[in-house]
């Protein structure tokens, strides 16, 4: 996982606070839940050249597509929700 995704999950769960879905208390819950994940971290320094070049070619931003460079590099799946990835990526997992 790029280190950069503890600020996109903040994000996601500031979302879900402006929505009204969660209370801010436990927006920090789950962040540390998710904290207590075991998350293997890889830097984005390494990622930002491989991310650029996929952005630019596939059109996708360039925060998405240095996980799709990370799965690309590992050789591993890539699970997501976003659908922008469909058809980008052998291994991919959609989930619904």
């Amino acid at each position: 996982m790029p280190e950069f995704a503890w600020v996109e999950f903040a994000n996601a769960l500031r979302g879900f606070v402006r929505s009204d879905v969660l209370g801010s208390a436990q927006a920090f819950e789950a962040l540390e839940l998710l904290a207590d994940l075991p998350f293997e971290l890889h830097p984005t320094r390494e990622l930002a050249a491989p991310a650029l070049g996929i952005a630019i070619d596939l059109g996708l931003t360039a925060y998405d597509a240095a996980y799709l460079a990370l799965a690309r590099a590992l050789d591993a799946p890539l699970i997501t929700f976003d659908a922008d990835f469909a058809g980008l990526y052998d291994r991919l997992e959609l989930l619904a």
